[in-house]
């Protein structure tokens, strides 16, 4: 179902239901009454008028999450250059630039378009979601970068500081450095899961001062205090989590060495028996980054009533049935002209697979393909809303 919503959602729960009980139907698209940034997405993205058909036997959240990632695994990795980019405190955090020099902005003598990506909490360049989409935006036009975090995707970790999702400070340097570099390029930037949630305080903050010209939040979390309650009800809800929970643990005792030299009340003799994401911050985030509880890490973490503060033209996907974010926390009382929401019946997280023989590219990554042609295509910089 497309429409054009006022600006006060109806009921959650009742709209979920319609979404999750009939599945195979357009996805909702969400905007201001008369935005013209809905009706830009809504002309120049023709998937949002199509339907949705989910793969039928993947019916679950949890199935939509999992098995699109064993099926993007399949394919190769992406070869990159590596550009290393130092922190203010003596941190790093690494670029990997596709099939291509870092520093080079010219394409047959005019400016080329950078696409950033940002990946999710464990994830790095060669994470499962970006493995089709990395090349399939070079192929448009897109010089395309990955970033890695700290400690990630193998850039060294050396300082006893890591990432969360309530601190923006290594994206938005990377981002200064990208812009700084490509001055005269229009620079369009995807944040995946956690990578979304950083976008978007970035974004947020930021406001019309955001150094790129357009962003998308594929599967982002806007409340996190809600997404982590939900992610402690349901058997599969809670397995996922322990899982995901117990490779946070691995990779941050893999960096002991460095992490310990922190003077952090970090607890290090309950950290390796974590199993859920609650105590994984209470024993970890929350001493590291300054927070009273994990309650208190969560809400800064969330980022609903930051989205008025958007001015970038902005477009989020996600599904109904995400077991990270429930559909009722969505934002969409909070929307304003530059953001636009995209929701699928089903899809889970970072899924969004569809058809009964399910193949790469999947729903969300057509869209992603769709949304970043429509920006390039655009004469004017996006961040002009009134040129959309």
């Amino acid at each position: 179902m497309t429409s054009q919503p006022e600006p006060s959602p109806p009921d959650g729960q009742q709209l979920h239901n319609s979404l999750t009980q009939s599945t195979q139907q357009k996805p909702e698209l969400r905007y201001i009454p008369n935005g013209k940034f809905g009706k830009f997405i809504q002309e120049k993205c023709p998937i949002v008028e199509q339907t949705f058909s989910p793969t039928w036997w993947a019916g679950s959240s949890f199935l939509q999450t999992v098995v699109p990632s064993m099926i993007r695994s399949r394919q190769d990795p992406l070869r990159y250059t590596r550009e290393l980019l130092n922190c203010p405190d003596g941190g790093l955090v690494s670029l990997d630039w596709f099939e291509g020099a870092p520093s080079s902005e010219q394409t047959s003598g005019h400016p080329s378009p950078v696409a950033i990506m940002f990946p999710g909490l464990v994830g790095d360049s060669q994470s499962e979601y970006l493995r089709y989409i990395v090349p399939a935006l070079q192929k448009l036009g897109y010089r395309v970068v990955s970033f890695n975090n700290r400690g990630r995707g193998g850039t060294e970790l050396r300082t006893p500081r890591l990432y969360c999702a309530a601190n923006f400070d290594d994206l938005e340097l990377a981002v200064d450095h990208v812009r700084e570099k490509n001055p005269n390029s229009r620079i369009v930037a995807s944040g995946f899961s956690m990578g979304g949630m950083v976008l978007t305080r970035y974004l947020s903050e930021r406001g019309d001062q955001a150094k790129v010209d357009a962003a998308m939040l594929v599967s982002a979390n806007f409340d996190l205090v809600n997404g982590t309650k939900a992610m402690e009800t349901g058997m599969f809800n809670r397995l996922v989590a322990r899982i995901m929970t117990k490779e946070l643990v691995r990779i941050i005792l893999n960096d002991k060495e460095v992490l310990g030299r922190t003077d952090k009340p970090v607890q290090w003799d309950k950290l390796s028996d974590a199993t859920s994401f609650r105590e994984l911050d209470r024993y970890f985030t929350c001493p590291m980054w300054g927070y009273a509880d994990p309650e208190d890490y969560f809400k800064d973490s969330s980022n609903n009533d930051r989205m008025p503060r958007i001015k970038v033209p902005t477009l989020a996907i996600n599904s109904a049935d995400d077991m990270f974010t429930p559909y009722e926390t969505l934002p969409f009382d909070r929307l304003n002209e530059a953001v636009v929401f995209v929701v699928t019946s089903r899809g889970g997280h970072l899924g969004f697979m569809d058809d009964w023989k399910p193949t790469v590219p999947f729903f969300g990554d057509r869209l992603i393909e769709q949304y970043y042609k429509a920006i390039l295509e655009l004469e004017e910089s996006p961040r002009n809303l009134a040129k959309i």
